[in-house]
Formats: C-alpha cells, structure tokens, sequence
C-alpha cells in the first residue's frame, strides 16, 4: 500500500507532502497533445457555428454541447461516424420543422402532427395522403390570395 502512496505523494519529505506529478511516456504526451488540440479546434468551431443547431445536435446525440462541438468539428474534418451522427440530427431538425408546419397549415396540435408524420414515416398511406391534402389546401388558400399586380398599372 505504501507503494501506491509512494507513486501520488513525494513521503521522503512528509513535512511538505506535495503532489508528485506523473511522468507521461511519449505516447501519453502525444494522445494528451492531440487531445488539446481537438478542445481548441472544436472550441473555435463552437464559436463559429450557430448555437441552436448545436444544442439540437447536443439533444440529438445526447451528448454535451462541448462534445457536441467536438462531433461537429470532427464532421467537417471528414469523420464517417460524426457525419452519420450529424446527419441525424439535421434530419430530426427538419422532420420538426415538417411537424410544425403540418401544425399550422393544418389547424392540428404539433402532438397530432406529429404521430400523423410519424405515422407516415411507417408506411400509413392514409396519414401520407393527409399531409398531402394539408399541404395541398394550404397551396391552394396562397394561391387563390396572390393577386395579379401586372394589370393595375394599364388604364382601361
């Protein structure tokens, strides 16, 4: 047991007790380098991108925002898994914004919407062709409003 202590703490001198930093090995040294280097990379990332879709990909990936950051700068530095993960979540961001605008055009809850989309993204043809009809009547409803500009300025 002393060994162990021997490792953490300098006992030849027990009057001043001081924490004995640990000898890294050159592979230790360099993984912790790189390391360091990934933290800044991803911290100038972070400060680059917009912070709501790196909180969506935070919740998405269930990871925290500087991991987060992390996964998106490796993304961009060509890494297939955090592709995948940031693909993900940019999709789940525009099913979101399909649900809501399902909501709103539609006149329904976002919960409606979204069992409706969710439903459809099963194979429910009828669900499918509800969101047809939605996005269908809210084209028509803009269309029918959109006036015809071009004829005001002839006189008759």
């Amino acid at each position: 047991m002393a060994s162990a202590w021997a490792r953490v703490f300098d006992l030849e001198q027990p009057e001043r007790l001081r924490v004995k930093k640990p000898k890294l090995t050159d592979a230790e040294r360099k993984a912790l380098v790189k390391e360091r280097k990934e933290i800044n990379a991803s911290q100038k990332v972070a400060k680059r991108i917009d912070q709501e879709v790196l909180a969506q990909l935070s919740s998405h990936a269930g990871v925290p925002l500087e991991q987060a950051a992390r996964i998106l700068a490796l993304a961009n530095q060509g890494d297939s898994a955090a592709r995948r993960t940031v693909r993900g979540a940019r999709e789940a961001r525009h099913l979101e914004t399909r649900i809501r605008l399902s909501a709103t055009k539609g006149g329904i809850t976002i919960e409606e919407a979204r069992e409706l989309h969710n439903r459809a993204h099963a194979g429910d043809e009828s669900a499918k062709a509800k969101i047809q009809e939605i996005r269908q009547k809210h084209a028509n409803q803009t269309a029918g409003a959109d006036t015809d500009f071009t004829n005001l300025s002839k006189k008759d």
